[in-house]
């Protein structure tokens, strides 16, 4: 399961008030009466009830709608992110690539993505209209 930008770089003990801190970054998961909640920093990044049943359709479900919903942004946008002790690197971190083999190395070296280079050819033109990674 992925928190989004801010999640985890590494497991964290299912215990109140653990923690987890790695470079910059601080995770602690605690407990507000029935939820137990992630937090990243003062953000509340998840909260789940340990009595709440979750079944397979539940995800299924989430899992449709964020890869079909038209207001989806894993629709509209190619996503992609590694994260390090010092350093999360995305996809629109990645110097401008003009071919098919430039993308595939970039998006090897920089965030350890192997694809073959006819997948990267399908991904480059709409990597090529992405806005700047600081606009």
């Amino acid at each position: 399961m992925g928190f989004g930008g801010d999640g985890l770089v590494e497991p964290l003990p299912f215990a109140d008030g653990a923690t987890a801190e790695v470079g910059p970054w601080r995770w602690r998961l605690g407990r507000d009466d029935d939820f137990w909640v992630l937090h990243h920093g003062d953000v509340e990044l998840y909260a789940f009830r340990e009595d709440e049943p979750h079944y397979p359709s539940d995800f299924e479900v989430a899992n449709y709608y964020v890869a079909t919903n038209p207001h989806s942004p894993f629709v509209h946008h190619v996503l992609a992110q590694r994260t390090t002790a010092d350093a999360r690197i995305r996809v629109e971190d990645l110097p401008p690539a003009s071919t098919a083999r430039e993308l595939a190395a970039a998006l090897r070296d920089r965030l350890g993505i192997d694809i073959v280079e006819s997948d990267a050819a399908q991904l480059l033109p709409r990597l090529a209209s992405r806005p700047a990674a600081d606009s």
